[in-house]
């Protein structure tokens, strides 16, 4: 089954760019298009990840900004992948940070870290 995955996630459009993403695999990408398509629903990034429930719930009165839980809204499948997906490039990073750096990330963010 996994290798089905694999073969339809090479052949989607939407899927490639999805597992350029370090962290995001096939798996994670078809379910992500196979859940909200090509994404056209949200302008921006952020409020996808506000639909899938992994931002925290933000409760403003005025000048004050309170920041609660995780709303843990939407899919809760792509969800989940998305945490698996965080906590392997976590690995990933403890391990191999020039090699990330270089491979993925710009000039832009070494000079955030001052490496």
């Amino acid at each position: 089954m996994t290798s089905e995955v694999h073969a339809l996630a090479r052949q989607d459009e939407c899927c490639r760019r999805l597992t350029s993403v370090p962290g995001i695999g096939a798996l994670t990408a078809s379910a992500v298009v196979a859940t909200i398509g090509n994404g056209a629903a949200f302008s921006k990034g952020c409020d996808f990840g506000a639909w899938l429930g992994l931002v925290p719930k933000q409760l403003s009165t005025r000048d004050r900004t309170i920041f609660g839980r995780l709303s843990k809204r939407g899919n809760k499948y792509v969800r989940r992948l998305f945490i698996i997906g965080d906590a392997s490039m976590d690995a990933v990073i403890q391990t191999n940070f020039d090699l990330l750096i270089s491979d993925w990330h710009d000039s832009d963010l070494r000079a955030m870290f001052r490496y």
